[in-house]
């Protein structure tokens, strides 16, 4: 198997103070080459091997833990170990006002290397995402004591999207 991905984000926009002609406007931009990392396959800067897709449905107050050394599987089911993180991206697809996603460590073997710490937690707020990208150190992840990524639902029922590129 070998993995080659492209992990972009883009943003653009017009900022209007004002109306009709003492009106005035910006617009500008952030360049995706500025903003792009190109994967190849391997190990190192720039480089993964593993990737997880997954999605699903968590219901409400109710936690998801994903165990990232030696549970999870790929898109052709084979078992994948993580030792890093390059690029991880998570959307929640719920539509409802509060209704969020929260991501952070479990109470067991959290995965803390991401968020800095093993209690802390990020907020996808509806049809929010999160991409996160560190393609030259990635996010180590230590199977039995740091390989635990919680997902929980707030507020409501979600259906959320996960890749992970990884080593």
């Amino acid at each position: 198997m070998a993995l080659a991905g492209k992990v972009q984000a883009q943003m653009n926009w017009q900022y209007t103070n004002g109306t009709g002609i003492e009106a005035v406007a910006a617009s500008a931009g952030i360049t995706p080459s500025d903003w792009t990392t190109n994967y190849q396959d391997g190990t190192g800067s720039g480089k993964a091997q593993k990737l997880i897709v997954k999605q699903g449905s968590i219901s409400s107050g109710a936690n998801l833990d994903l165990d990232l050394a030696g549970v999870l599987t790929d898109v052709f089911g084979n078992t994948i170990t993580l030792a890093k993180i390059k690029a991880i991206a998570i959307r929640n697809k719920a539509t409802g006002t509060g209704v969020n996603l929260l991501v952070g460590g479990s109470a067991t073997n959290p995965v803390s290397t991401i968020l800095g710490g093993t209690s802390p937690s990020l907020k996808i707020g509806p049809t929010g995402f999160w991409l996160h990208n560190s393609p030259v150190d990635g996010f180590a992840i230590t199977g039995g004591t740091g390989d635990i990524l919680r997902l929980t639902a707030s507020g409501g029922a979600v259906d959320y999207e996960l890749v992970i590129f990884g080593e």
